[in-house]
């Protein structure tokens, strides 16, 4: 599969993981855009969405892998490839703000109409402009904070999503999770990228992710 200059979307469902099987090699190239949605899963443990790949995964000159998580479950996408490369620094893998979303203000044109929510999602969130947890706590300047969870040593969640304030103060999403099982060497030149989003002032900070 070669992507060159492009977009490929690849979409989860309700429950149950979408799917992608590459016999040979996978290209991403050229400031091409390949983006992976998971859906509904019922653990961590288990894929939201797969991408497996016989060959190599090749990424690269300023083309860009982005793996979202299912944004109020958490089920992530897994990437099993024969080998990983991102030779240029301008490429890579980003799942940052594609994690759990922060508390927002209801959304009009959705039915039926839904109530603000000041928490956000996921296991490490907190209420009203209280940054969420994973790895370690979410602080802010009063001293509250999200929960931690997951695991330290085999990360495999997204993270939380930050505390709504007002209805224009959203609390910021948390980083998605990177899950990559390579069978064959990674050589990684770029970036790969995990990070929440920032949040606005006064409102509650997303956690990271994981990798």
């Amino acid at each position: 599969i070669v992507l060159d200059q492009g977009g490929l979307g690849l979409l989860g469902g309700g429950a149950g993981a979408s799917t992608l099987n590459c016999q040979g090699e996978m290209m991403v190239s050229n400031a091409a855009a390949f983006r992976v949605y998971a859906g509904i899963t019922a653990s961590p443990a288990t894929p939201g969405a797969k991408v497996t790949v016989l060959g190599d995964l090749v990424i690269s000159d300023a083309a860009w892998v982005y793996p979202h998580s299912q944004p109020t479950n958490g089920g992530s996408v897994k990437f099993t490839v024969g080998g990983l490369r991102i030779p240029t620094s301008n490429a890579g893998i980003n799942a940052t703000g594609l994690g759990f979303w922060g508390g927002r203000h209801r959304v009009f044109w959705e039915i039926p109409l839904t109530a603000d929510r000041f928490e956000g999602w996921g296991p490490g969130r907190d209420n009203n402009q209280i940054p969420a947890g994973h790895g370690g706590y979410g602080w802010n300047f009063n001293a509250q904070h999200g929960r931690t969870y997951g695991s330290a040593a085999m990360p495999l969640e997204p993270g939380s999503g930050g505390g709504y304030n007002s209805r224009y103060l959203y609390g910021s999403n948390g980083g998605g999770a990177v899950i990559i099982e390579t069978l064959g060497d990674a050589l990684v030149e770029g970036s790969i990228l995990a990070n929440a989003n920032q949040s606005a002032y006064y409102a509650g900070g997303g956690a990271g992710g994981s990798i």
